[in-house]
């Protein structure tokens, strides 16, 4: 690890200095990789997702009882293979064997299970996708005649894992079949204490935010455990496959602008009329060549999102910065051409040179990136970037300090 000198002033101090980068705290030690758990772990827990947004706390006893059936249906085959396990993940299910598989189906039919813990949103949700892991038990032996619409899948999709992202305590709802299934078979250790708090939960509301915490610690300890044993590939697999179908399940609309009515339409009605230059740029003509240079942009932006979200590449969720700097770059310039095939104003070389520069500083950039890929070079400007934004927030925050007290 190169060596690194902490800054002891300014507005960065406390931080660690290395060249021209600046590391803060115990990243400054470690070198280690950050993933987002959201894009790793909640396609693969689905399942959960969808049953926590349904049924709330009462999700994770049916979890629970259905658990008890599998361990006590085919208890050889779990403690014979590890991977197998009903721990929330949808991999996970894929893992069961033939002769397993069908002695679990045939326990569940004799059960009230099924229904309740398989819903029909689930299989709505999981029709949305193209060869879904886990659906031999999920889907497959239950029959649902009324399951939702493509369009209420999508939505209801959409709601119950932007819930799952943002909210502390679904998501740890999401991950604790995981942690619950180790418990259960005798394959974590924790201290009497911490094992209550397992066994309680979510019952417990007195501490449940402490207990949400612990949840979803001991689950980023068993992902990574989970990266050595056989799920990993299925896991993997089903994860990128779920985020490049995902960009093709609904467009990405364009913001339109807003419409301008009642007095706000007639004062600019009595200033068109005031001003001859706007009524010039009002021309039928010049309206023309606007619509017909904003469809020519429109078509060929959704070309280049078309071949984008359609690549064969593969969509590491662990590595799609090349990706989203990518399209990123593409869709600022996009957005700066629209504007201004939209704004007649800015047809000439005054406010146009500014706008040819963009083109020319976004093709330079596309190419110095591609051309240092192997370094790390997408990763590398997403974090320059971010950097930036922090420091322009800690010199607002300093701002704002030392103006208080004072007249402006």
């Amino acid at each position: 690890m190169p060596r690194r000198r902490r800054v002891t002033t300014g507005v960065l101090k406390g931080h660690y200095k290395s060249k021209n980068t600046y590391y803060p705290g115990i990243t400054s030690k470690i070198e280690f990789d950050l993933v987002d758990s959201t894009a790793s772990d909640l396609p693969d827990l689905l399942w959960p997702v969808v049953l926590v947004h349904l049924r709330g706390h009462a999700a994770i006893k049916l979890i629970r009882e259905l658990q008890d059936l599998v361990i006590s249906t085919v208890p050889n085959h779990i403690r014979s293979n590890s991977a197998a396990a009903v721990d929330g993940r949808l991999s996970s299910l894929e893992q069961f064997g033939k002769d397993a598989r069908r002695a679990i189906i045939s326990a569940l039919r004799s059960s009230p299970i099924p229904t309740a813990v398989f819903p029909r949103q689930l299989a709505g949700v999981l029709n949305l996708f193209d060869d879904p892991p886990g659906t031999w038990l999920a889907i497959a032996p239950w029959g649902h005649t009324n399951v939702p619409a493509r369009d209420e899948s999508l939505d209801f999709l959409m709601n119950a894992l932007g819930l799952a992202m943002i909210d502390d305590h679904r998501n740890a709802l999401a991950k604790s079949p995981a942690v619950i299934w180790k418990a259960r078979i005798g394959k974590l250790s924790v201290s009497k204490e911490q094992a209550l708090k397992i066994i309680d939960y979510p019952t417990n509301l007195k501490v449940q935010d402490h207990t949400d915490a612990f949840i979803r610690s001991i689950f980023g300890v068993l992902s990574s455990h989970l990266d050595q044993d056989s799920t990993k590939p299925t896991r993997d697999a089903w994860v990128n496959s779920f985020w490049k179908q995902n960009l093709r399940l609904s467009d990405c609309l364009v913001e339109s602008e807003p419409s301008v009515d009642g007095e706000d339409a007639r004062q600019t009605s009595e200033s068109q009329k005031k001003d001859p230059q706007i009524l010039e740029i009002n021309d039928p003509e010049v309206q023309s060549a606007s619509n017909e240079f904003s469809f020519d942009l429109g078509k060929l932006f959704t070309s280049f999102m078309d071949e984008a979200v359609t690549s064969q590449a593969a969509l590491d969720p662990a590595e799609v910065e090349r990706f989203e700097v990518v399209t990123g770059l593409v869709y600022r310039i996009f957005r700066a051409l629209l504007v201004a095939f939209k704004s007649p104003y800015l047809w000439n070389s005054e406010h146009g040179s500014g706008l040819i520069r963009m083109l020319f500083e976004t093709e330079i950039s596309l190419l110095w990136l591609k051309a240092h890929d192997s370094d790390g070079s997408y990763r590398k400007y997403q974090s320059y970037g971010k950097g930036k934004g922090k420091l322009h927030r800690i010199h607002l925050e300093r701002l704002i300090e030392h103006s208080k007290g004072t007249d402006y």
